[in-house]
């Protein structure tokens, strides 16, 4: 069954609060993006500021990480690693982002 305009949309609020309160309970300290569903994730070592994330949320059946990716790395603002967390339904989410800026968080 495909779901409607409205049914899609209801969807991926919910899978935008899925991914948010995950950072919440990983401890992290969330700002959402004034009119879009994204959300600055705050990432901080020791208690010192470290990098902000751009996390664009995709609760889809068909995966376009591609095109999710160049969205979301269009889409965010400067200085910040952009990130896209995805999954269809019965999947466990997962994240896409750069492999540099992979690095970099890990560093």
């Amino acid at each position: 069954m495909s779901l409607t305009g409205k049914g899609r949309r209801d969807k991926g609020v919910r899978g935008e609060h899925e991914v948010a309160e995950a950072f919440r309970e990983g401890g992290f300290e969330l700002r959402g993006l004034e009119s879009s569903g994204d959300h600055l994730v705050v990432v901080t070592r020791d208690g010192l500021f470290r990098t902000l994330l751009h996390v664009e949320s995709k609760r889809q059946e068909k995966i376009r990480i591609l095109e999710w990716s160049r969205q979301a790395e269009a889409e965010r603002p400067p200085a910040t690693v952009a990130v896209v967390a995805y999954r269809p339904s019965r999947e466990p989410w997962r994240v896409s982002l750069l492999l540099d800026e992979f690095v970099d968080l890990l560093r």
